[in-house]
């Protein structure tokens, strides 16, 4: 079969990486997409009769609950989002023949080693995490041909109505002159959803062996060295003051160092990412011309 002639559905089409998902699968293949008012994805009825409708061949969950610091008072709906809704995806998708692609975080780790491989056994910090990790291992009982694809600090173009990325936020504070203070003692990998839609479109169609695969940028930085780098692309002339994580007294506890490493891809012949930098430029060019 032609990769015209296959059809992918696409769940939490109105986020940013649903976004670019929907885009970049338009080329090749047939594309549905769907946001939370379309199907609802905690709904196994809803889901099961979407997917037994549209026989598609190809299952993308991007849905997420990412308030990280919202999780402990909402655990409910931490759970039910990114953990029953990717269950009840993956056993459809099972159902149906389908194959199944769920996005996971790079909070499943606990911030402990310098980066983090997928053969490393996962430790969340936080209730977000734990709802993360638990909808790993239920994609993983549910669906025998799946791929969970962990990824990091997400940037990407998206539809109005979204909250801000954090690009977007300092873009946004600098050019109105406020003030930045900004984390620099957390480090992850910021990842383009462009680049990562790209990838996993590739990730499907190379066919390596299923299981977890680890997808950001190349390269590694804190929030503080990211928002330096918006700054000098855009050449914005503002001071960024560097600033601990506990000064911020946020609610929940985010892992010191959360990189990802891309072992698996590298492992499976699939060509890099590209790197953080060279993603950020191209994400600021298209946004803000």
């Amino acid at each position: 079969m032609e990769n015209s002639e296959k059809k992918a559905l696409i769940f939490g089409r109105n986020g940013q990486l649903g976004f670019d998902l929907c885009r970049t699968f338009e080329a090749g293949y047939k594309v549905l997409g769907f946001d939370h008012k379309s199907a609802d994805v905690t709904n196994a009825g809803k889901v099961n009769e979407i997917i037994q409708a549209e026989k598609p061949d190809i299952i993308i969950n991007a849905t997420a609950y990412n308030k990280v610091d919202l999780a402990d008072g909402e655990i409910n709906q931490a759970l039910s989002v990114n953990a029953l809704a990717p269950f009840i995806l993956a056993k459809a998708s099972a159902q149906a023949g389908a194959l199944f692609v769920h996005v996971s975080s790079d909070y499943v780790f606990d911030g402990q080693k310098k980066y983090y491989e997928e053969i490393d056994a996962p430790n969340p910090v936080n209730a977000y995490g734990v709802s993360k990790l638990c909808g790993e291992q239920l994609v993983k009982i549910a669906a025998p041909r799946y791929f969970i694809v962990r990824t990091s600090s997400l940037f990407g173009v998206k539809e109005s109505g979204q909250k801000m990325n954090f690009v977007d936020k300092i873009a946004s504070m600098a050019k109105a002159g406020q003030e930045l203070k900004v984390i620099n003692d957390q480090i992850m990998s910021p990842t383009y959803s462009f680049d990562l839609a790209g990838k996993i479109k590739e990730l499907i169609e190379k066919h390596p062996p299923f299981g977890i695969y680890h997808i950001t940028n190349e390269g590694s930085c804190s929030w503080f060295e990211l928002a330096e780098k918006i700054l000098g692309i855009m050449s914005l002339k503002n001071q960024v003051l560097p600033v601990t994580a506990d000064s911020f007294n946020s609610k929940a506890k985010r892992p010191k160092m959360s990189v990802l490493k891309n072992s698996a891809l590298q492992k499976a012949l699939i060509s890099p990412m590209p790197t953080w930098q060279d993603a950020l430029k191209r994400y600021l060019l298209e946004k803000y011309n």
